[in-house]
């Protein structure tokens, strides 16, 4: 008796996958061109290396640019449900509102460092200070913190707590590891001017929301990585951390610049992304 290859089943189940994929066909060009427009996009505004060699860092293969959108995404919704959505609407919540508006206690445009665009504004509580200060690292990107101000209202309302809060400007030169070497300086001028402005220099902490909760860990990390590979070069020259020369190279570069970070009391990590 001859087997039975197929069944009416099999034929009409065989048929509905092609006729799907088919129908979808006419949409799969559009939503790939649509896909790498958002990933190129998003790699030109925020990769500091594509500003000299594009096409180099230019996400080409699919996979890449599935992962890329895969994260721009993924990100995308851990924002709106984490600090981006109650942080924009505190800020036009303070804009708006008259009566309701707490009283406005920053020195602003403090100079921290040599540089004209070191700037950063400090709020101070009037009453019931604690003598904890928070540096705050704001997010959204990792090469500068173009949106400082959105911070403001949060960086007030812990004022009210009775912290003192410094809200920094950093990324000068629009690169992370910049970003990294201004919020050193930043952290730097706290410590040796807490008492001046009436808080404790042992009580510094750093908070970072989203990219900026990344690099507040990469920055409390500095130190331990500068003993680590001055330790490991002493016993074998050329020694790695990472398993890429070129990654371990790179995070070489960027703890080289973070002169003497001073220690901190505490880390406060708001929706950051760290597997990078």
């Amino acid at each position: 008796m001859a087997r039975k290859l197929w069944s009416w089943r099999a034929c009409a189940w065989y048929v509905g996958v092609l006729s799907v994929v088919l129908a979808l066909l006419p949409f799969a060009i559009p939503l790939s061109i649509l896909a790498y427009a958002v990933v190129w996009v998003y790699t030109w505004t925020h990769d500091p290396r594509a500003r000299k060699n594009f096409v180099k860092v230019l996400p080409i293969d699919p996979r890449r640019v599935f992962r890329c959108g895969q994260a721009l995404w993924a990100g995308m919704l851990d924002g709106l449900g984490g600090p981006t959505a109650a942080l924009v609407w505190a800020f036009v919540a303070a804009k708006l509102s008259r009566s309701t508006r707490a009283q406005d206690t920053a020195v602003r445009d403090i100079q921290y460092g040599p540089l004209a665009t070191h700037r950063l504004d400090l709020f101070v509580p009037l009453s019931t200070a604690t003598g904890a200060v928070i540096v705050i690292f704001p997010g959204y990107r990792w090469s500068r913190t173009k949106r400082a101000r959105m911070y403001r209202p949060m960086a007030q309302t812990l004022c009210g707590d009775g912290l003192f809060v410094v809200l920094p400007r950093v990324g000068s030169q629009g690169s992370p590891g910049d970003a990294l070497e201004d919020f050193n300086v930043a952290v730097q001028w706290v410590v040796a001017n807490a008492a001046n402005f009436g808080a404790d220099a042992g009580r510094v902490h750093v908070m970072g929301c989203g990219a900026g909760a990344h690099l507040c860990a990469m920055y409390s990390l500095a130190a331990p990585l500068r003993t680590w590979y001055a330790q490991a070069d002493r016993m074998a020259r050329g020694a790695q951390l990472l398993a890429s020369a070129d990654a371990d190279a790179a995070l070489r570069r960027a703890v080289r610049r973070i002169h003497r970070p001073p220690r901190v009391a505490g880390l406060v990590l708001v929706s950051g992304v760290y597997d990078i």
